[in-house]
């Protein structure tokens, strides 16, 4: 499996078609929009990689469930790519104090976020009251048309094993340690 991690949110939409279609080209199966900060959103820039890719499975590498909600894009994006969407989540980098959010507990929160998009993807109506995590009697109305993997990105060791135990795949962050 090749993959390989595209930070793009500076590009031109035409300027992001083309480099999709050359990843596709040349045979990367993954293509992953990092979700920085005041750049432009992932889910604008996944969505034109899948409307004019065919093959190549598109994601955000990776996504934070602290400044959104990644269920409803995950879904929404999976309609236009079914088969080809893939999540991915992790605890988020800069950006955050300019936002007035708050990163709390990654390796409690990341955890909580996937269990309550799992239940939301799979059409639940979900109430959950998790340690740093709270949804309140919410379901989505767009739902994927099949399951969609997650990945869960992780450098330290806590977020490693958390990582490892509720994601499909983990993505280990460029500052992972040799130990980790």
């Amino acid at each position: 499996m090749k993959a390989g991690l595209l930070v793009l949110g500076q590009y031109s939409p035409d300027r992001l078609i083309a480099i999709a279609r050359l990843a596709e080209e040349l045979g990367y199966d993954y293509f992953w929009f990092a979700d920085e900060k005041f750049y432009w959103d992932p889910w604008v820039g996944l969505t034109l990689v899948a409307a004019n890719t065919r093959r190549i499975r598109v994601g955000p590498g990776v996504t934070e469930p602290y400044a959104r909600h990644p269920a409803l894009a995950a879904a929404s994006l999976a309609c236009v790519a079914p088969g080809r969407t893939v999540l991915g989540i992790g605890a988020g980098g800069p950006g955050f104090p300019e936002l007035g959010v708050e990163r709390l507990s990654p390796a409690t929160a990341i955890p909580e976020a996937v269990e309550l998009i799992r239940r939301l993807l799979a059409g639940e109506r979900v109430d959950y009251r998790g340690q740093v995590i709270r949804f309140r009697n919410g379901r989505l109305q767009v739902l994927p048309p099949e399951p969609l993997p997650i990945f869960v990105a992780a450098r330290g060791p806590r977020m490693i094993e958390a990582a490892a135990r509720v994601g499909d795949g983990v993505i280990i962050a460029p500052y992972a340690s040799p130990q980790g």
